[in-house]
């Protein structure tokens, strides 16, 4: 079952989003609240959904990577007008 975000779920997401790397103590200061409640909120975002996974993002040029782009394209018919 699926709550309704309240502010302070809101405030949450938005203190993630800029730094996934926090900790339930650090953000739960940012919000004055208590560690336990924000464990429990975050918890219950990953449950519901609300948050999909923590992910990293590299700095492609000091891993030595240059820009590398997929593209899938579905026709419908494949006429020499369409085309």
């Amino acid at each position: 079952m699926q709550t309704e975000l309240d502010a302070t779920d809101l405030e949450i997401l938005r203190i993630l989003q800029k730094d996934a790397t926090l900790t339930n103590k650090e953000v739960a200061f940012k919000i004055k609240k208590s560690i336990a409640t924000v464990h429990e909120r975050i918890r219950k975002l990953k449950e519901q959904g609300y948050i999909q996974r923590v992910v990293a993002i590299l700095d492609r040029k000091k891993i030595n990577k240059s820009l590398l782009a997929f593209s899938h394209v579905f026709l419908k018919d494949h006429t020499a007008d369409t085309l």
